[in-house]
């Protein structure tokens, strides 16, 4: 969703592809004359990911009990030992969309969660959709998460801590219906020009099957089938939601999320859309 306002903020000419984030964000972030925007879209800025650093090893949910500010999240990335030359490789980092939420604020003047209400959720009428900053609980009807370090320890209730530690990089709440009618509206044009859904979906080898573009992973089926859209894992979810090139769109949700991961990406693409209801 990020990478789409981003994109729609360049088809107006407000943004560059080859922005830098010394020019849009200066003095943040050294060595940022040498980190464009497309880099970071394409998560080649050779920035670390701050999520373990944050999360602890086991991960510890009382860790996210409090607010962190983007720019402490940073912080923590560029502390860690492993920053890589920009354009060196793939390599997933939230820290490159914490840098971009940044941005469309900057450019934009208007707070992410406003600004995706107003370009995303409100014109495709996603009401059960939203992005919260600070407030551990959910409101509305919602599952319960659970994480399981390992099978010794069992599973703990993790529903509720601070979306902030995720933010910009993966903070918002929705259904599987409502991600669902995103991605086709995403990969159907609705919400960007032709030129921008492309570069989107133009990709490069990342990690295992998986390719990935502009805020897309690619994955190709077994019969040939080839798939765009994301995944993502949290404390107590995991979430596939992907669509197939004759347009057929599944969302595969579960409310547990085990340490060591059983999937790297979705077997099998459903007849037909999977729709679940919020409480399923």
């Amino acid at each position: 969703m990020l990478a789409t306002v981003i994109l729609q903020l360049t088809a107006e000419g407000r943004l560059a592809p080859t922005d830098t984030v010394q020019h849009l964000l200066p003095e943040l972030l050294p060595g940022g004359d040498r980190i464009s925007v497309e880099s970071l879209l394409r998560m080649r800025s050779g920035l670390p990911d701050y999520v373990w650093a944050v999360l602890g090893d086991p991960p510890e949910v009382s860790r996210l009990q409090r607010y962190f500010r983007p720019e402490e999240l940073i912080g923590i990335a560029l502390a860690q030992p492993d920053r890589w030359e920009p354009g060196r490789a793939w390599r997933y980092s939230n820290t490159d969309y914490l840098l971009l939420g940044l941005i469309a604020e900057a450019i934009t003047g208007t707070a992410l969660p406003e600004l995706l209400r107003q370009r995303i959720f409100g014109p495709l009428g996603l009401h059960a959709t939203c992005m919260p900053v600070r407030d551990v609980h959910i409101e509305g009807p919602h599952p319960r998460g659970y994480f399981r370090n390992d099978i010794e320890s069992g599973y703990v209730d993790t529903t509720e801590f601070t979306p902030s530690e995720s933010w910009a990089s993966g903070a918002v709440i929705s259904t599987p219906p409502e991600l669902a009618r995103f991605l086709d509206a995403l990969l159907d044009g609705r919400l960007l020009p032709p030129t921008e859904v492309d570069a989107m979906r133009t990709m490069a080898p990342a990690t295992g099957e998986l390719h990935y573009g502009m805020g897309l992973f690619s994955y190709r089926l077994a019969n040939g089938t080839l798939l765009h859209g994301h995944g993502g894992t949290h404390f107590g979810v995991a979430c596939y939601a992907f669509r197939s090139e004759r347009g057929r769109t599944a969302v595969i949700y579960q409310n547990s999320w085990d340490r060591e991961p059983r999937h790297t990406a979705p077997e099998r693409l459903p007849r037909g859309r999977l729709r679940l209801n919020r409480s399923g």
